[in-house]
């Protein structure tokens, strides 16, 4: 499965993230303009949850070093096989104020301002979750 995402920064300084599948790391970028793909091997031969996650990094930093507070990141697009996922994501942003504050879980958001971690359940195969969950 080809999984595409894009993550772009909302100031001038740009937070990092990385993508897991399953807990499986598949790289760390800076949350540019630039769009990111990669390919996770599924089994479609049977119907298996997993685990996506973003982890937003970098803003406990800014703030320390350079007093930006306004930093933020937005995910843009996010796409399994070429198709738009983001309609189905019911999932949690689980963060902790930049290390200001308790432990807070919210809602699945598009734009973040805290290191933290953007987390959802999919199935494979897609056909089966898209066909369940997709907002027709």
């Amino acid at each position: 499965m080809n999984i595409g995402l894009q993550i772009v920064s909302l100031t001038k300084d740009a937070l990092s993230y990385e993508i897991f599948v399953d807990k499986i790391s598949y790289g760390k970028q800076l949350a540019n303009h630039e769009a990111c793909t990669f390919e996770f091997e599924a089994d479609d031969t049977q119907i298996i949850k997993h685990l996506f996650e973003i982890e937003i990094t970098g803003k406990r930093a800014l703030i320390e070093t350079t007093d930006n507070v306004d930093a933020a990141v937005e995910l843009k697009s996010l796409t399994f096989d070429g198709i738009d996922v983001m309609p189905v994501i019911k999932g949690t942003f689980t963060h902790n104020f930049n290390g200001y504050g308790d432990h807070t879980i919210e809602e699945f958001g598009t734009v973040v301002g805290c290191d933290g971690t953007l987390a959802f359940d999919f199935e494979t195969p897609l056909s089966y979750w898209i066909s369940k969950d997709y907002p027709y």
